[in-house]
């Protein structure tokens, strides 16, 4: 009487490394660290801004890594997110700028830096809370992130790979 198949040890290892396969990018395939800057702390807005960058480059066909997960070597693009909040007289206005600096990893050979600023200003309300503040910078974020991470995708286009 035969049972069924018995797993093999090889059919064990296959079906680890197709589980693995997306984890360990393929040699020729380019490698990104995604940080924010140490002084950037983690308000909604820096979240949001490495959110939609590290989807932006992903979505380029690139792999992005948090710096702890990292593999030794690849670029390392640190962000920072700065808010420029004018108070006026009967209405406050903010302007976002968001700011991408590319290095070698390892190495820190600097490759090129990408800043990008909200077009216009936007109102933020007079009674407006902490929590209101980090939710209307978290919203105006997103628009420039998104093309910090185009801008970005060009640049790595441009820079020769090892």
């Amino acid at each position: 009487m035969t049972g069924a198949p018995k797993t093999t040890p090889c059919g064990f290892c296959l079906i680890v490394a197709l589980a693995l396969a997306p984890t360990f990018p393929a040699l020729g395939q380019e490698i990104i660290i995604l940080a924010p800057d140490s002084a950037a702390g983690n308000s909604p807005a820096v979240r949001k801004v490495g959110t939609v960058i590290g989807a932006s480059l992903a979505k380029a066909g690139y792999h992005v890594f948090d710096p702890p997960l990292a593999p030794r070597a690849g670029t390392k693009i640190i962000y920072s997110v700065n808010p420029d909040i004018r108070p006026g007289l009967y209405v406050t206005r903010a302007v976002m700028r968001v700011e991408a600096r590319l290095y070698a990893h390892p190495g820190g050979r600097h490759l090129g830096r990408i800043q990008k600023i909200s077009i216009s200003p936007f109102r933020i309300p007079e009674n407006c809370t902490e929590a209101c503040l980090e939710t209307r910078l978290a919203a105006a974020s997103t628009e420039i992130a998104g093309r910090v991470g185009q801008a970005l995708t060009a640049r790595l286009h441009q820079i020769p790979r090892p």
